[in-house]
């Protein structure tokens, strides 16, 4: 593909042009370090549930490489190809709802771009600064894709093709292509590519076992971005305007494209990831201020009060959200069920949420007693507060009525995470699967401020598989009811 050719396409230009060249301050590169280390905590902790089983699987299946020339998969720590690895650190990433999401792009960056990175950045012999700068510019492209395909917010957030998907296939490939330094023309073919790999659609939502879904929005993006990204470093050529041709990668996705938008994002390096939510709580992201709520209760008003005690619960969500998680086959998106989870043991971590722990009979109890509804009244456009991250929780119990509304919760663009933030997440997650305060400090070592300078991708990766090897993938876990 030549340049003369690529000029006709503004889109591919500015795509190609950021993911090689993007400036990246430390300010940026310090919310990508969150980034990072939050992605690489669910991808840890997702080994020991079914997606992780079938990642464990999947991996038991691939070609073992020698040490130095593949990826590490952290589902059974071998060394395979980094599309392979790619792909089962996307599962493991998205193997529960611990991962970051971005609200206004209807993605969820992290479960698809980091694990492209680390994969590719192994692949390269990239450090872990160079892997921190990737992540920066997949974030800023994930976001960019999803907001000029779907200008309107209400087509975005109804699309019944699969935006995670999208969005998360292409910025993973900005990350690739950041760490494999291609020629601006194999930059261009790998993103003609990733138009043919778009797709997926959101039948993820009748998912019950979070598999599928696990695939949909980390395995397939993150493969798909080293796969387009080799084709490319192998000379395969791409037409030059999938973006501007007739037909083209938007009229193809979406009536209602703003291609312009594209080269205003991406004149805002880092932007992306100022703006994504880190979860506090191992929930769907509608579920988010309705845990941070009851938290709130349980500390005043219901402090003390018994399960048995509590007549009735509301929970008011967006009509744009509610539905997403009303009594969802899938626990863990299920807000009736984490509601009375929490009501009933005091606290929604992990362990108990995935029934890692037996859920006493009080919070099934419960459950029949906790009704959510969706109102206008709390929708973005309607509320005040410019974002579906709200939640009204009012409880009956036998001390009377409480009620306690959070907009936004912890963990949101106008609360971030902090590092200490993250490490008590890290702590609080993954000791509720068996490691200890040192494994998770450990783990997390190579991605201190001391130390990053120096770190390779491969030396995080082999520590984080140290910290964790203990833990067993289980081949046939039974699901939860």
């Amino acid at each position: 593909m030549h340049a003369e050719a690529r000029a006709a396409d503004a889109v591919l230009d500015a795509l190609t042009g950021f993911a090689l060249d993007a400036p990246v301050d430390a300010a940026a590169r310090d919310r990508a370090r969150i980034a990072l280390a939050d992605t690489l905590v669910a991808m840890c902790s997702g080994r020991v549930l079914l997606p992780g089983a079938a990642a464990g699987r999947f991996a038991a299946s691939r070609p073992a490489l020698q040490s130095g020339s593949g990826a590490t998969e952290l589902a059974l720590g071998r060394t395979v190809s980094a599309a392979d690895a790619a792909f089962c650190g996307g599962m493991l990433a998205h193997a529960d709802e611990t991962d970051d999401s971005h609200e206004n792009a209807r993605l969820h960056p992290g479960c698809a771009i980091v694990p492209a990175a680390l994969a590719a950045a192994e692949q390269h012999d990239r450090s872990v600064i160079e892997t921190l700068d990737a992540i920066v510019v997949g974030y800023d492209v994930a976001v960019a894709i999803n907001l000029a395909t779907w200008s309107d917010p209400e087509k975005l957030r109804t699309a019944k093709i699969s935006t995670h998907h999208i969005g998360g296939l292409f910025g993973a490939l900005a990350a690739v292509v950041r760490l494999q330094r291609p020629s601006p023309d194999e930059a261009a073919a790998a993103f003609s590519y990733a138009v043919q790999h778009a797709g997926g659609s959101t039948t993820w939502l009748r998912d019950v076992d979070h598999i599928e879904k696990s695939v949909v929005f980390g395995g397939l993006p993150a493969r798909s971005a080293v796969f387009c990204a080799e084709l490319a470093a192998l000379g395969f050529t791409g037409v030059p305007d999938p973006f501007a041709g007739n037909p083209s990668f938007f009229s193809i996705f979406s009536g209602d494209s703003a291609p312009e938008r594209i080269a205003d994002r991406l004149s805002r390096p880092g932007l992306a990831l100022r703006e994504s939510t880190t979860k506090r709580y191992p929930a769907g992201m509608p579920i988010q201020a309705v845990c941070e709520a009851i938290d709130g209760l349980l500390a005043d008003e219901l402090h003390g009060v018994p399960a048995g005690s509590i007549r009735s619960v509301l929970i008011e969500l967006p009509l744009e959200k509610a539905h997403i998680v009303d009594n969802s086959a899938m626990d863990d998106v299920n807000c009736q069920l984490v509601a009375a989870l929490q009501l009933a043991t005091g606290r929604v971590d992990f362990a108990t949420l995935h029934s890692l722990a037996a859920k006493p009979d009080a919070v099934a109890a419960l459950r029949k007693r906790v009704d959510l509804i969706g109102t206008a009244e709390l929708d973005k456009r309607n509320n005040g507060h410019g974002t579906t991250r709200i939640a009204r929780v009012t409880v009956d119990s036998d001390r009377g009525v409480a009620r306690r509304t959070v907009v936004p919760p912890i963990g949101c663009p106008e609360r971030p995470f902090a590092w200490a933030d993250l490490r008590a997440k890290a702590r609080e997650v993954l000791e509720s699967v068996g490691l200890s305060a040192a494994d998770v400090d450990a783990a997390l070592q190579l991605l201190e401020t001391p130390n990053i300078g120096a770190a390779s991708a491969r030396e995080l990766m082999r520590a984080v598989w140290r910290g964790t090897a203990r833990l067993k993938c289980p081949s046939n876990p039974e699901r939860n009811e």
